[in-house]
């Protein structure tokens, strides 16, 4: 066949150029309606330096974008209306979302500045059960409840009617809060128990919880609230204050508690607070043994087997008994963590010798008041927290900072330890020195 014959057969064949490059394209009429004439007979005006497409097609004009290959729609190659309003839709979406993100941290950032407790806890005081409706008519045994914050968690209970177990070891302070607890409240003489305990004499605590089941039958709530400070250098200071430190603040403590304990558990049911400090997440100069004794109820890592006889690490003392007790869901172990607050801790806190005491305290005034610490403190019993922290500014932020950026926390502490211990040898309160500027020293 010769070649002349073979190209009158193929229907690809034209003498016009621009035709043979349509066809090959494969291209349509209905492609180029807008330079083409349409079905109903009218022409549009060619455009610009296009020549009009002939037999119905489209001349390729220059400068704008020829289709592909395969001669796809021109409709491919741009958004329709719905695909454009779905675009815009998307686009507001994720622009709200960013927003809304954005002020939900700025809320949260307002809220750390003015809190003076962890956000948990200040959630729960904003949106969790009240003390009023929770704490009422229970039976709660609180040790070191003659002064400080044990005193003023008395008088805020009894507010609330609850039946009071008051312990220390001075009888006659015990009595006087006795005293003022019926006068502010409508107990009577039957519903408080003044029972003198000393902590270091743990023989005495089996006997002082039989003697509370045989007043009221049961035991709700027990506060380990008793206990001691510190303002000493370690290098001056005698062993014997750490010993002392240990058995007052962490010995006696699980001594009592391990007593109460039984009594709970066959009860299915009850509330173990142990009040620590911020220092026992953070450590300071001048505190080093009531650290120690605080990192032991709840903050040094300890290895705990649970019921099931897994291994696991846990925080202390009650962070490790927490788990322990898991089969019995009704029982919470709580810790709570105070910090600079006005009370007697400071007059009373251990100093380089047993009997040597503290002859200037300093001013108390600036830290945070009492009732506000036992209120945030009924907030976080009610609510049944693990673990609480009250204090302000800027104590807050150093638990936060110790808890999550500890090696900022070594080098915060290690650049205001100075000042903390000029202020204690200035005769000023140590704790002042995170809150203002260092008062020059008198002639």
């Amino acid at each position: 066949m010769s070649n002349t014959s073979h190209r009158r057969r193929s229907p690809l064949f034209r003498a016009d150029p621009v035709g043979k490059q349509a066809q090959e394209a494969g291209l349509e009429q209905s492609l180029y309606s807008e330079s083409c004439p349409g079905q109903d007979g009218r022409r549009t005006a060619p455009l610009p330096q296009q020549r009009p497409c002939p037999a119905g097609l489209r001349t390729p004009g220059r400068g704008r974008q020829r289709p592909g290959r395969r001669g796809l729609p021109a409709t491919a190659f741009s958004l329709g209306p719905e695909q454009d309003a779905a675009s815009m839709s998307w686009d507001l979406l994720l622009s709200l979302l960013l927003a809304c993100a954005l002020a939900y941290l700025g809320v949260q950032l307002v809220r750390f500045v003015r809190a003076d407790g962890d956000l948990t806890l200040m959630w729960a005081e904003w949106q969790g059960r009240r003390p009023e409706w929770e704490l009422s008519d229970m039976v709660v045994w609180v040790t070191g409840a003659s002064s400080g914050i044990g005193e003023e968690l008395v008088y805020q209970l009894s507010k609330l009617g609850a039946s009071l177990v008051l312990s220390s070891r001075r009888a006659n302070e015990l009595e006087r809060v006795k005293n003022k607890c019926l006068e502010i409240s409508n107990l009577k003489e039957k519903d408080i128990l003044v029972l003198p305990l000393d902590l270091t004499d743990r023989s005495s605590h089996e006997a002082a919880t039989k003697t509370v089941l045989q007043k009221f039958g049961q035991i709700d709530i027990l506060v380990n609230n008793g206990g001691r400070s510190q303002r000493s250098l370690f290098v001056e200071t005698n062993l014997d204050i750490y010993k002392e430190i240990m058995e007052i603040n962490f010995l006696g403590t699980i001594s009592l508690t391990k007593c109460v304990l039984p009594h709970m558990i066959e009860r299915k049911q009850g509330k173990i607070v142990t009040v620590s400090s911020v220092m026992g997440i953070t450590g300071a100069p001048l505190a080093s043994g009531y650290s120690a004794s605080k990192h032991a109820l709840h903050v040094i890592n300890l290895r705990s087997h649970c019921f099931e006889g897994q291994a696991s690490s846990f925080e202390g003392f009650f962070n490790s008994l927490r788990s322990e007790l898991t089969t019995y869901p009704e029982i919470t172990v709580m810790v709570i963590c105070p910090g600079p607050v006005q009370s007697n801790i400071v007059h009373n806190a251990f100093t380089e010798e047993i009997s040597k005491k503290i002859e200037n305290p300093g001013e108390q005034d600036y830290k945070m008041a009492t009732s506000r610490c036992v209120r945030l403190m009924l907030v976080s019993m009610a609510n049944d927290l693990k673990e609480a922290w009250i204090s302000e500014q800027p104590y807050l932020s150093f638990c936060y900072i110790g808890q999550y950026t500890p090696t900022w926390a070594w080098l915060l502490i290690d650049k205001l330890g100075p000042r903390r211990i000029d202020n204690f040898k200035s005769a000023l309160d140590a704790d002042s020195s995170y809150f203002r500027p260092l008062k020059k020293k008198s002639n």
